[in-house]
């Protein structure tokens, strides 16, 4: 019996690790507070989404923007030209579990307030996309604490823009619709003088900008970064080879990461007051706008399959005897 109830509680630690969501955007130094799953109102900068869950298959509705995703009522404000960060976490609070896999990010005009635009009706152009360095995927820098930048085209005109946001986790990818995704869209409203657009056979839209058997979607090895090949479109030619938009190749360079931005630091939050991070690049919310630790609603119990670094995350919620057994993968 005893046996039994170890294995259910590790079962649903394993759960809890293999999901993840935004849970904070920062731009120029200043944080944004993201938005918790299943949470109720709107405020945030982060459309809500109502599971940590990834979405499977590429023509899964909820690809646009996440599980059943809706609006919110605040924006991050940007030039065109600034790095934006994004904050991932586990639903429980620990840091993104995954270690397999890139990001890609895509960007649509709402055509007006963004907190009244339906993202099914977007068109999407991709402003970067990122594998990683040294044989490593970019996703295990996110697992050691940093955060994932993108860079907001220099030229894009002034307006209000869904920014959305991409991981793609390939550990389960050697199987059609084995691909996780996991989609997060951020209303941003982008100032400055620019008056650059994408041309329309740049323009994509979600679901359709992918099929389940798309080489960077069924891939035989996920382990070859060098091989791996990008699905959906080219990254425009308005966001260029720029550092943080990578271009098509992917690699990862540090200069994606703004100076004096990078996760460790401690930025002024978007209502004046002083943030906070960990040293140990655990990542926590800014003192700004503290929300409550909660779990957020997870549906079914997927197991994690990709290989590991040798960080071994012990959920804060466990006991002590718990937290000294090692799950294999």
């Amino acid at each position: 019996m005893k046996s039994f109830s170890l294995i259910a509680a590790l079962s649903l630690v394993s759960s809890v690790w293999a999901h993840g969501y935004v849970d904070r955007v920062q731009v120029n130094g200043v944080d944004y507070q993201g938005t918790i799953p299943g949470g109720g109102g709107d405020s945030g900068v982060v459309r809500i989404v109502q599971s940590t869950d990834p979405i499977k298959g590429a023509t899964n509705p909820d690809i646009t923007c996440g599980k059943g995703a809706y609006a919110v009522a605040d924006l991050v404000e940007a030039n065109a030209g600034d790095s934006i960060g994004f904050n991932w976490n586990a639903g429980d609070g620990s840091p993104w579990p995954h270690n397999t896999g890139g990001q890609m990010n895509y960007m649509a005009d709402c055509g007006g307030d963004c907190s009244d635009f339906d993202a099914s009706s977007a068109r999407w152009f991709k402003i970067s996309q990122e594998k990683g360095d040294n044989g490593q995927w970019m996703q295990t820098k996110l697992q050691a604490g940093e955060m994932a930048w993108s860079k907001i085209p220099e030229n894009l005109a002034s307006g209000q823009y869904l920014l959305r946001h991409e991981l793609l986790s390939l550990h389960l990818a050697s199987e059609q619709g084995g691909a996780e995704f996991y989609p997060s869209c951020i209303q941003v409203k982008v100032g400055g003088s620019g008056s650059g657009y994408p041309s329309d056979d740049e323009l994509v839209s979600f679901p359709g900008a992918y099929d389940d058997s798309d080489p960077g979607i069924l891939v035989a090895d996920a382990y070859n970064l060098d091989a791996y090949k990008f699905p959906g479109p080219k990254v425009a030619s308005l966001a260029g080879d720029s550092p943080s938009g990578q271009g098509s190749s992917g690699s990862y360079s540090e200069s994606a990461t703004p100076t004096g931005s990078s996760y460790g630091s401690t930025p002024t939050s978007n209502n004046g007051s002083s943030g906070s991070s960990s040293d140990s690049g655990s990542c926590k919310l800014s003192n700004s706008k503290k929300i409550k630790k909660r779990t957020a609603r997870l549906n079914g119990n997927a197991t994690n399959y990709e290989k590991r670094t040798d960080m071994l995350y012990r959920p804060r919620h466990i006991s002590r005897v718990m937290r000294g057994v090692s799950l294999s993968s």
